[in-house]
């Protein structure tokens, strides 16, 4: 796949440049915005959260979903502790997460989907702390909840 570009799809990086390019649907906010892991120490907090309209061509990446769904985070832990499903209520239970990205040094996570409402919600998976059982004993600890404003 030569012509294929080099990287993720590419998105807006915040709701500004998204107004600003005219792909924004909608934003979100999340029911709380400050999270704790599993033993109650760690904490990642949620930013902006939006919903915008995927101007990528499809013939250079494998999916042709109609929408980008953008969560960045003011910070998360910083040892990836922490994954994120976006639960469905379709046929498919959830979208797992391929890798928390860092443009400019700010962590995001991105979903393509074809459909959304007005509450959405992700599942948040905790790894095994221990590096030799890792993502062997992951467990979720709790469901983010977005609501569109």
């Amino acid at each position: 796949m030569e012509t294929k570009p080099n990287g993720p799809y590419h998105s807006s990086s915040t709701i500004a440049e998204a107004k600003r390019d005219n792909v924004l649907l909608e934003v979100y906010r999340a029911t709380k915005t400050k999270y704790f892991s599993g033993n109650g120490i760690q904490t990642y907090k949620l930013g902006e959260i939006w919903i915008e309209r995927n101007m990528n061509n499809p013939k250079d990446y494998l999916d042709n979903s109609d929408y980008i769904l953008s969560m960045y985070f003011e910070y998360l832990t910083k040892d990836d502790l922490h994954e994120f499903r976006l639960l469905r209520n379709g046929p498919v239970r959830f979208d797992v997460l391929q890798q928390t990205e860092y443009p400019d040094g700010n962590p995001r996570v991105r979903y393509l989907i074809n459909e959304y409402d007005d509450t959405i919600k992700l599942e948040v998976i905790e790894r095994n702390p221990l590096d030799s059982l890792a993502w062997l004993t992951e467990k979720a600890i709790d469901t983010i909840v977005l609501i569109k404003q």
